[in-house]
């Protein structure tokens, strides 16, 4: 087993869907005899976690907010430091002799959390004999670097803050950040998130509104996923303009997993770096 592929589940946290999706994609590849496949489940308070397991909100888990109480686990955990601690127990040499790469990838709500997780995890510094990538699919928003947002005439501006006084707050931007995201500066946080291999996969067809985030914040990124991404790319080349990340067009694909990560975009993300 050479490479890890973590999968974060959407909003309706169904991580045995991913999971078996993410095999079939492997197996497409036929790479399963290297690859291992991983599909965490960040339960609420609605999925009856066990006496022994935590559970966050429905919207911090995404963010990296720590769980409503310990459930037995002796002290509440950010939903990051839950990967943070998968990855650790990756990169033991001992147990995983010959794995050299990891991609950490969501889609839907699991694209927010992966987005927010590249920029504030510390476990790529912990572990620097592995290979990270982060693949963001068809999220719902991302958390922007600089206070700019997209003009809709192809340039940025600051918005008015009367009419929406939240729009930069974590998780859409630095302002008012969590404990696990405040860990860092602001400008730590650039020059981490910088500096790590960013894949965003867009479904071109990516255009509904269903459970699309509507408030004022997320409205300031664009109409919908498919421009959000578009806007939050172009943001990138505007005001950081030696980023590394990529963005890979994904034609014809709506809101869907499967589509994305069974695309050529996405196999290509996932196995072919």
């Amino acid at each position: 087993m050479v490479r890890a592929v973590i999968v974060v589940h959407g909003a309706n946290r169904n991580p045995d869907y991913y999971f078996e999706m993410m095999v079939d994609v492997v197996q497409g590849a036929d790479l399963m005899e290297s690859t291992l496949v991983i599909a965490p489940h960040f339960q609420t308070t609605a999925d009856a976690p066990a006496s022994s397991e935590p559970a966050w909100t429905s919207g911090g888990w995404k963010r990296g907010d720590k769980s409503v109480s310990d459930h037995g686990a002796g002290q509440r955990v950010s939903s990051y430091e839950a990967v943070d601690d998968v990855l650790t127990y990756l990169a033991n040499g001992r147990l995983f002799s010959k794995l050299e790469s990891v991609v950490v990838t969501g889609h839907s709500a699991g694209g927010q959390y992966t987005h927010r997780f590249a920029a504030t995890s510390p476990a790529e510094v912990s572990h620097p004999n592995l290979r990270f990538r982060y693949i963001i699919a068809n999220p719902s928003t991302f958390l922007y670097l600089g206070p700019e947002r997209s003009d809709g005439i192809g340039g940025f501006n600051l918005p008015d803050r009367e009419a929406c006084p939240n729009y930069n707050e974590w998780h859409y931007g630095f302002e008012d950040r969590n404990s696990y995201a405040s860990r860092l500066t602001e400008e730590e946080t650039r020059e981490r998130f910088l500096g790590r291999d960013v894949v965003y996969l867009a479904g071109t067809a990516d255009t509904g509104e269903s459970m699309l985030d509507m408030s004022c914040g997320a409205m300031l990124q664009g109409e919908h996923r498919y421009a959000r991404a578009l806007n939050i790319f172009d943001h990138m080349n505007a005001y950081f303009p030696d980023h590394g990340d990529q963005l890979f067009h994904v034609a014809g694909v709506a809101h869907s997993s499967r589509g994305v990560y069974q695309s050529l975009a996405g196999r290509d993300a996932l196995f072919s770096w």
